[in-house]
């Protein structure tokens, strides 16, 4: 992350409250859309499709934000998430948080498209509860607990001043 700001608490917890917030305002949105959009002929197909997706996502997302603060830098894909037990740095624990948290948004967002496919507002609230209460009972928590081990960790990395 060269020419960049380090990643720290305060950056991290805009990024959880930005994830989080947006489901709220696709509910916002899509009260104001929904009833205005033309039933679209696959409504039904894409309502049992688009469950079964978000489910997987909402739940990937989960297992993905635990395994954040132990992320290895600088490995790409998947990969990343698996195969350390030390504490990851701030870039890569915010590199696999947002990864994380986008997946978890993605089930809102599934949501919402199922608003334009004519959908009412009714169907999405399911979608948008469930990444909010993942953001907020897995992501939160293990944000705080990684920046609170980050900043144990680093205060025992300094030599007293003598």
């Amino acid at each position: 992350m060269e020419g960049t700001a380090k990643p720290s608490r305060a950056t991290w917890f805009v990024l959880w409250a930005a994830f989080t917030a947006a489901p709220i305002l696709y509910g916002f949105v899509a009260t104001f859309v929904a009833g205005t959009v033309t039933v679209a002929p696959t409504l039904a197909t894409m309502r049992l499709a688009f469950a079964a997706l978000a489910l997987v996502q909402v739940a990937g997302g989960a297992f993905l934000l635990t395994r954040a603060p132990r992320m290895r830098g600088g490995e790409p894909g998947l990969a990343g998430f698996f195969g350390n037990d030390s504490l990851a740095t701030p870039e890569a624990f915010q590199l696999g948080f947002v990864v994380a948290t986008a997946l978890v948004e993605a089930c809102a967002v599934l949501g919402f498209v199922l608003v334009f496919f004519g959908g009412s507002v009714i169907e999405y609230v399911p979608f948008g509860i469930a990444s909010v209460a993942v953001m907020v009972a897995v992501g939160l928590p293990t944000g705080l607990r990684y920046w609170d081990a980050r900043e144990q960790a680093d205060a025992g990395s300094r030599s007293p001043i003598e």
